[in-house]
């Protein structure tokens, strides 16, 4: 089996062509047994990711907002890492009864230098922080923020963050339903009050769900979903399956 992007000869099972990271649909299979991917992060693959933050008002609560900003430079600074070559791109959406993009696409080497405080207040809309994170997706990736480099854009993430009840707008459902034909959806509860039961269902699967019940909780959440995207980048396995491998680690 070669590479039809770089026609290197690719061991078997490979989903990433760990010469020029090129990233196949299906690894290929020897016997029906998978085997792993190269572990490598080529410089070729790129993902995006948007992270939808709950900037409500019972967010000025307990210090619940310096806590997601410190949680959030966490996550950054697991996307930033040198050994990921500088593959994630990020956007940052705040959400309340309304909801703006705070960042649009920077790279995660850069956004976790300058990243904008949460300025909290109002009710809570989770179906507009989804839809801003939808229209982002929909645009053409962000292929200026790596100027004279080939790019393979791998499946995009969104990191949904709540500490509370969707309490205005249409219910969220259908837009995390059009989310996840385009991105893994990982959703956060944090604090007791937040609605588990909903943000349980809106993710993509069990292992795409978070709880976190304080400030320093949240940290080591946020976190962990940064090593696991991290892992299923440079692996080109799913974030279901990379979660799978960090705990084995």
């Amino acid at each position: 089996m070669r590479c039809s992007c770089c026609d290197a000869t690719l061991p078997a099972g490979a989903i990433v062509c760990p010469h020029c990271g090129w990233q196949f649909s299906k690894p290929m299979q020897v016997q029906n047994t998978v085997i792993p991917a190269p572990q490598k992060v080529s410089s070729i693959s790129k993902q995006q990711a948007v992270l939808v933050l709950d900037v409500s008002g019972s967010m000025a609560w307990e210090k619940k907002a310096k806590s997601v900003q410190e949680a959030t430079k966490a996550l950054l600074a697991e996307l930033a890492q040198d050994t990921n070559k500088d593959g994630f791109a990020v956007a940052v959406v705040h959400y309340n009864e309304t909801a703006v993009v705070a960042h649009r696409w920077e790279r995660a080497s850069e956004l976790h230098q300058h990243l904008l405080p949460l300025k909290t207040g109002g009710y809570t809309n989770i179906t507009d922080g989804l839809q801003q994170a939808l229209n982002l997706l929909k645009e053409p990736p962000p292929d200026s923020l790596f100027p004279n480099q080939v790019r393979v854009w791998v499946r995009p993430i969104v990191v949904l963050m709540s500490d509370g009840c969707h309490n205005t707008g249409p219910e969220p459902d259908s837009v995390a339903k059009e989310i996840k034909k385009e991105a893994d959806l990982v959703t956060v509860a944090f604090g007791s009050d937040a609605d588990t039961e909903l943000l349980k269902r809106l993710a993509t699967s069990p292992d795409h769900y978070f709880f976190a019940a304080d400030g320093k909780e949240l940290r080591k959440v946020f976190a962990v979903v940064g090593s696991t995207s991290r892992i299923a980048l440079s692996t080109g396995v799913s974030f279901s399956q990379a979660r799978k491998m960090r705990q084995t680690h």
